[in-house]
């Protein structure tokens, strides 16, 4: 969807604890291998955030929430999030099933510059009991 603006919002955060304003409840993630997880307080984000750092040549790690409501073909969706980094690499943002199959993948870039990121999208199909996840990984 090119040339949009949104003149409403029709529901509620379909994301629990979107924000990170707290903490990371909600939130399910990694810390296997070299991955360091954790909530942090401001870091150049609005807010707080959560951090997810690659150790001693870690090349993957990762979060992901299920969201509050079933998807529908038909509706239109916002994802809206900020992105800032101490390195360059790229980061999958990802929506699956309640089976664990990916429904749809972007690929983001992100740097030591703060991305304020912004995507509308549909689905296809129904989507019943999706998930969202954030994949980093190292450039």
């Amino acid at each position: 969807f090119t040339g949009y603006e949104v003149s409403s919002e029709l529901s509620s955060n379909l994301v629990e604890n979107g924000d990170f304003d707290a903490d990371e409840a909600g939130w399910i993630y990694t810390t296997a291998g070299n991955v360091n997880a954790n909530w942090v307080n401001n870091a150049g984000l609005d807010g707080g955030c959560f951090q997810v750092e690659l150790l001693n040549g870690a090349t993957i790690g990762g979060m992901s929430t299920n969201l509050t409501e079933d998807m529908a073909v038909g509706k239109v969706y916002r994802l809206k999030y900020s992105l800032i980094s101490q390195s360059y690499g790229t980061m999958e943002v990802i929506f699956t099933n309640q089976q664990g199959g990916l429904i749809h993948k972007l690929v983001v870039p992100y740097t030591p510059t703060r991305r304020d990121q912004e995507f509308i999208f549909a689905f296809p199909s129904n989507l019943s009991e999706p998930s969202l996840g954030f994949r980093q990984k190292a450039a």
